[in-house]
């Protein structure tokens, strides 16, 4: 009888530290929940070295690199943009066809 008694004060007895420590665990735990959405996903040097147009930021950041280096070749009065160093070929202005007999 009396060795149960001791069991249930043990159980019900108050350990601060251990208290706090389950504070803290939770706390932590409610500041990654808040911050998952803005942290990023973890980044494979993998799929970085072998196809590194895939992931945003890395590709952003190649992008103003090549635009610091090589964005006196751009000519900023002929319509062209930031864009034009980066693309294979010339794209033609659809937007603005004009007809054979608006010229005549």
């Amino acid at each position: 009888r009396d060795s149960m008694l001791d069991v249930e004060e043990t159980k019900t007895k108050f350990k601060p530290r251990h208290h706090f420590k389950r504070l803290i665990l939770c706390v932590r735990f409610l500041v990654r929940l808040k911050r998952l959405k803005a942290t990023p996903q973890p980044l494979s040097l993998r799929t970085a070295h072998l196809d590194p147009y895939r992931i945003k930021t890395v590709r952003k950041l190649i992008d103003g690199a090549a635009f610091q280096i090589y964005g006196h070749w751009v000519k900023k009065n002929d319509g062209q943009n930031r864009a034009a160093m980066f693309e294979h070929s010339a794209k033609v202005n659809t937007g603005h066809q004009l007809n054979v007999e608006e010229i005549e």
